[in-house]
C-alpha cells in the first residue's frame, strides 16, 4: 500500500512541476504575444477607419440620391 501511495505522490508531484513549467512564458513567447497584440490593434484601427470612410461615402451617396429625387419631383 505504501508503494502505491508513494507512486501516486510521485506522479502528482511530476504533474504539478510540468504544469508550472508549461504556464511560464519565455521571453520569445512574450515578444510574440506583444507583437500579435500590436498587429491586432493596428488591424482594428485600419478596419475602423475604413468602416468610417464607407459610412461617410454611403451617407454622401444617399444625400445625392435624395437631392436628385427632390429635383426630379420639382420638374
Amino acid at each position: 500500500m505504501k508503494k502505491v501511495f508513494l507512486s501516486f505522490a510521485v506522479v502528482a508531484m511530476m504533474a504539478v512541476v510540468s504544469c508550472k513549467d508549461a504556464n511560464t512564458e519565455t521571453p520569445a513567447e512574450e515578444a510574440n504575444v506583444e507583437m500579435t497584440e500590436a498587429n491586432a490593434d493596428a488591424t482594428i484601427e485600419t478596419v475602423e477607419a475604413e468602416a468610417d470612410a464607407m459610412v461617410d461615402s454611403t451617407k454622401a451617396v444617399e444625400e445625392m440620391k435624395v437631392e436628385q429625387a427632390k429635383d426630379a419631383a420639382k420638374q
